[in-house]
Protein backbone atom coordinates (compact mmCIF):
# COMPACT_ATOMS: atom_id res chain seq x y z
CA UNK A 1 0.00 0.00 0.00
CA UNK A 2 2.76 2.73 1.09
CA UNK A 3 4.48 1.72 -2.25
CA UNK A 4 1.45 2.67 -4.37
CA UNK A 5 0.69 5.70 -2.08
CA UNK A 6 4.34 6.95 -2.81
CA UNK A 7 4.23 6.78 -6.60
CA UNK A 8 0.83 8.39 -6.47
CA UNK A 9 2.53 11.22 -4.34
CA UNK A 10 5.56 11.25 -6.39
CA UNK A 11 3.74 11.77 -9.98
CA UNK A 12 1.80 14.42 -8.27
CA UNK A 13 4.23 16.61 -6.61
CA UNK A 14 7.24 15.86 -9.46
CA UNK A 15 9.18 18.41 -10.34
CA UNK A 16 7.77 20.43 -13.52
CA UNK A 17 8.52 23.99 -15.10
CA UNK A 18 5.83 26.45 -13.57
CA UNK A 19 3.63 27.96 -15.92
CA UNK A 20 5.37 31.51 -17.51
CA UNK A 21 4.14 34.44 -15.85
CA UNK A 22 4.29 37.64 -17.08
CA UNK A 23 6.10 40.87 -15.16
CA UNK A 24 3.52 43.52 -14.70
CA UNK A 25 5.09 45.42 -17.08
CA UNK A 26 4.12 42.41 -20.23
CA UNK A 27 7.94 42.36 -20.75
CA UNK A 28 8.83 38.37 -20.89
CA UNK A 29 10.91 37.49 -17.77
CA UNK A 30 14.29 37.42 -17.41
CA UNK A 31 16.01 34.03 -17.75
CA UNK A 32 17.84 34.34 -14.46
CA UNK A 33 14.70 34.78 -12.92
CA UNK A 34 12.81 32.06 -14.88
CA UNK A 35 15.80 29.80 -13.82
CA UNK A 36 15.24 31.34 -10.28
CA UNK A 37 11.42 30.30 -10.49
CA UNK A 38 11.96 26.87 -11.73
CA UNK A 39 14.53 25.66 -9.29
CA UNK A 40 12.81 27.19 -6.41
CA UNK A 41 9.60 25.56 -7.85
CA UNK A 42 11.41 21.81 -8.07
CA UNK A 43 12.84 22.21 -4.78
CA UNK A 44 9.28 23.02 -2.93
CA UNK A 45 8.11 19.93 -5.27
CA UNK A 46 10.90 17.99 -3.62
CA UNK A 47 9.47 18.99 0.29
CA UNK A 48 6.31 18.28 -0.82
CA UNK A 49 6.91 14.78 -1.90
CA UNK A 50 8.91 14.37 0.90
CA UNK A 51 5.72 15.08 3.25
CA UNK A 52 3.48 13.31 1.03
CA UNK A 53 5.80 10.48 1.85
CA UNK A 54 6.46 10.97 5.67
CA UNK A 55 2.37 11.28 5.75
CA UNK A 56 2.00 7.43 4.17
CA UNK A 57 4.71 5.90 6.37
CA UNK A 58 2.89 6.95 9.06
CA UNK A 59 -0.73 5.70 7.92
CA UNK A 60 1.11 2.48 7.15
CA UNK A 61 2.40 2.30 10.40
CA UNK A 62 -0.69 3.02 12.10
CA UNK A 63 -2.39 0.85 9.96
CA UNK A 64 -0.63 -2.26 11.06
CA UNK A 65 -0.60 -1.22 14.90
CA UNK A 66 -2.66 -3.82 17.06
CA UNK A 67 -4.09 -3.82 20.25
CA UNK A 68 -5.54 -1.78 22.69
CA UNK A 69 -3.30 1.31 21.70
CA UNK A 70 -4.56 0.49 17.91
CA UNK A 71 -6.72 3.42 16.05
CA UNK A 72 -9.75 1.64 15.11
CA UNK A 73 -10.31 1.76 11.40
CA UNK A 74 -14.06 0.73 11.18
CA UNK A 75 -15.46 2.27 8.03
CA UNK A 76 -14.09 4.43 5.30
CA UNK A 77 -14.74 7.83 7.43
CA UNK A 78 -12.56 6.54 9.60
CA UNK A 79 -10.06 5.55 7.44
CA UNK A 80 -10.15 8.77 6.12
CA UNK A 81 -9.82 10.45 9.29
CA UNK A 82 -6.52 8.52 10.16
CA UNK A 83 -5.16 9.90 6.95
CA UNK A 84 -5.91 13.16 7.53
CA UNK A 85 -4.49 13.00 10.97
CA UNK A 86 -1.13 11.55 9.24
CA UNK A 87 -0.94 14.33 6.99
CA UNK A 88 -1.25 17.16 9.27
CA UNK A 89 1.27 15.38 11.28
CA UNK A 90 4.12 15.23 8.89
CA UNK A 91 3.16 18.68 7.47
CA UNK A 92 3.07 19.82 11.08
CA UNK A 93 7.05 18.36 11.63
CA UNK A 94 7.97 19.85 7.79
CA UNK A 95 6.71 23.15 8.31
CA UNK A 96 8.91 23.55 11.54
CA UNK A 97 12.21 23.37 9.97
CA UNK A 98 14.37 25.60 8.50
CA UNK A 99 14.87 23.86 5.50
CA UNK A 100 10.79 24.12 4.62
CA UNK A 101 10.99 28.23 5.44
CA UNK A 102 14.08 28.70 3.47
CA UNK A 103 12.24 26.67 0.78
CA UNK A 104 8.82 28.53 0.90
CA UNK A 105 10.57 32.04 1.20
CA UNK A 106 12.40 31.33 -1.61
CA UNK A 107 9.46 30.14 -3.94
CA UNK A 108 7.80 33.40 -3.10
CA UNK A 109 10.66 35.95 -3.89
CA UNK A 110 11.16 33.80 -7.23
CA UNK A 111 7.78 34.36 -7.96
CA UNK A 112 7.80 37.90 -7.22
CA UNK A 113 10.62 38.36 -8.73
CA UNK A 114 8.69 37.00 -12.20
CA UNK A 115 6.30 39.25 -12.04
CA UNK A 116 8.43 42.57 -11.07
CA UNK A 117 8.63 45.15 -14.13
CA UNK A 118 12.33 45.06 -15.23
Amino acid sequence: MQASLEEGYRRLFSATAPAPMMPLSGAPPSAAASARAQAAAVRWGELMAAIARDAGSRLTHALQQTGEGAPPVTSLAALQSLWIDCGEAAYGEAARRDEFAVAQAELIMALAELRAPP
